[in-house]
């Protein structure tokens, strides 16, 4: 592993057709969003790809993600309460519905005990050489990404419907955005969540 001239290793990656590059310091721009006393069913933006006046990026033509980090709880009464907490991008969307390809699930459950009825969450993912979320935009698919898990013209990604955001609470949503959604699935439970997204956009591949 090479280093810089201040003796700091600089961090080598390769794609499986050899490719090396360096992901340099600072590169990465960091997107926070809290969230507190959710009870239903809720979609939320995490990255507004097309914003580039209030999210900290330039391109806009992918996200490439690097970690998820996630704090908080789920709070409920005698173990009552639980849901799934997903995360994706945004293959399709207009006026009247949009379609997210899901890439990563959590599963919570409130458990009962005699002292507190909750759980913590205190979760880190990471992905070293980046998830590449990039859409294919005539196609409406991901184009790096293949799951059966999805969700198909649900009304809550459609471009009049403002989300929840890092920096405000009217995003809607857009191709190639990063999104998450709460699915409560047991009522009974308070979610109470904190999430950190570290990311690059860059320009769309060339075809």
């Amino acid at each position: 592993m090479p280093h810089k001239p201040d003796g700091n290793y600089i961090a080598e990656q390769s794609n499986e057709n050899g490719d090396q590059y360096s992901q340099g310091r600072g590169n990465t721009k960091m997107a926070m969003l809290r969230v507190t006393g959710v009870t239903a069913d809720t979609g939320y933006m995490l990255v507004d790809l097309s914003d580039s006046t209030n999210f900290p990026h330039t391109a806009t033509g992918r996200i490439r993600l690097y970690s998820l980090t996630m704090s908080g709880s789920l709070k409920g009464t005698a173990g009552a309460g639980k849901g799934y907490l997903y995360f994706g991008v945004i293959t399709e969307v207009d006026a009247t519905n949009g379609s997210v390809d899901w890439f990563y699930v959590l599963d919570l459950q409130v458990y009962d005990n005699a002292d507190d009825d909750s759980i913590r969450i205190d979760i880190q993912k990471h992905w070293p050489g980046g998830l590449d979320l990039e859409v294919d935009v005539s196609g409406e698919t991901s184009d790096n990404l293949i799951t059966a898990t999805v969700d198909t013209g649900d009304t809550v990604w459609q471009t009049d419907v403002n989300l929840a955001s890092p920096y405000t609470s009217d995003s809607p949503s857009g191709q190639g955005d990063l999104v998450a959604f709460w699915d409560e699935t047991e009522d009974g439970a308070t979610l109470n969540l904190c999430i950190l997204v570290e990311y690059i956009t860059q320009a769309v591949t060339a075809s």
